[in-house]
């Protein structure tokens, strides 16, 4: 038996605009509260999607290159000391 620990990235997020103003009253009070909870430190692009309805957070392509991808590349490294060329898998 081992420990394992498991770990995501969100690079997005959707949130139906109906279904946070309905919960909060108002477009305003939804837009305030879906930015204190899923974009304090502006990592995210926040955009509405017309088609689809839902608000969007994108993790910025800025923060993905500076700071994402080489702590992958670190990461497998580490672990994967074999590993010759992640160049293929990390974009």
């Amino acid at each position: 038996m081992g420990k394992y620990l498991g770990m995501g990235i969100v690079t997005e997020v959707l949130v139906d605009k109906d279904e946070a103003v309905k919960a909060l009253y108002t477009e305003d009070a939804a837009l305030h509260f879906l930015n204190e909870r899923y974009n304090p430190t502006g990592l995210y692009d926040f955009t509405f999607n017309e088609r689809s309805g839902n608000y969007v957070f994108t993790l910025k392509r800025d923060i993905m290159r500076r700071e994402w991808i080489p702590a992958l590349k670190t990461f497998y490294s580490i672990r994967y000391p074999d590993w010759k060329d992640e160049t293929n898998v990390i974009r």
